[in-house]
């Protein structure tokens, strides 16, 4: 890894409904392809080939038929396309207007995308971020708040299509927020534990709405870089525990579909630069943790 190219693996990763697969973005010379693996790091697969343009942030449908993606041009703003599971049949997802989306994910019935998207550039980056909405079939396009968040990431749904979970800096204050996609309003939500100064991100809701995953800051943590950790919450009663113990940067938790574990990507250059990211699982009860080796020697 170098400073003017990109190489390696990329911040997000996503697993297939059956926990067969994983799917993930790899940059090499600074283009980023999609790839998919096995979830234990075996029987890697390249499924894009882009030339100019970066493929990233992709994540599984609620059936495993199809992947979401970000396509990143060069010189042009971000846009929505979906592919089927194999590589096969890229489209782009039309009429939406020519603006960053930062993220997109799919409704429990695969039917809508939810994305964000900002409306304005401020130093080299989109700000007035917002939650949007449109169909599979490019159909519906909707914005669904009105914030205009100077930061918004990490969308995450309950499994009754009822209610977005996502993270805001808004107002010189960070927060989780839900958003109830009836009646469009917008709550905020933080989990409570022995945070510092409540520093957390990257939320994720397990398929079962039992736990929260998220990313923070410890309370115990010694003053000079942040080292974001590895958390769950209980719904019930909103009280959270530490999983991980990296003293690093613990990112995009992801919960398995039918066993008590999460994949999460770990900087292991965490502070430095360039990143330099691995994925890694972890048990629900603390247990087990285990990077994922990935096999890319032939790509």
């Amino acid at each position: 890894m170098n400073e003017k190219q990109r190489y390696g693996l990329s911040n997000s990763v996503s697993i297939s409904p059956n926990d067969d697969r994983i799917v993930f973005s790899y940059f090499q010379k600074d283009i980023a392809s999609i790839y998919s693996a096995k979830v234990d790091g075996t029987n890697v697969k390249r499924l894009t080939f882009p030339n100019e343009e970066s493929h990233m942030n992709p994540i599984y449908s609620p059936d495993g038929s199809k992947i979401l993606f970000l396509l990143y041009p060069k010189k042009h703003f971000s846009y929505i396309c979906l592919m089927d599971a194999d590589g096969t049949n890229i489209r782009p997802i039309k009429n939406i207007k020519q603006n960053e989306i930062i993220e997109g994910i799919f409704s429990p019935d695969g039917q809508t995308i939810y994305f964000i998207m900002g409306n304005r550039i401020f130093e080299d980056r989109m700000v007035d971020l917002d939650i949007y909405s449109i169909g599979v079939d490019g159909t519906n396009f909707t914005r669904l708040s009105n914030i205009d968040s100077f930061q918004m990431s990490d969308l995450s749904i309950t499994s009754d299509g009822k209610r977005l979970l996502f993270y805001s800096f808004h107002q010189d204050k960070e927060q989780f927020y839900f958003l109830n996609l009836d009646s469009k309003r917008i709550q905020a939500f933080n989990p409570e534990g022995n945070f510092d100064e409540q520093i957390f991100s990257n939320p994720k809701i397990s398929p079962d709405n039992k736990w929260l995953a998220f990313s923070a800051v410890p309370g115990n943590w010694k003053r000079g870089n942040f080292e974001y950790e590895l958390f769950v919450m209980d719904f019930q009663n909103r009280k959270s525990r530490q999983l991980t113990h990296l003293k690093s940067s613990v990112e995009e938790p992801s919960f398995f579909h039918t066993e008590q574990k999460i994949l999460f990507i770990h900087d292991q250059n965490w502070t430095k630069s360039p990143a330099k990211y691995e994925i890694m699982e972890i048990n629900l009860n603390g247990s087990g943790l285990r990077k994922i080796e990935l096999d890319l020697s032939e790509f």
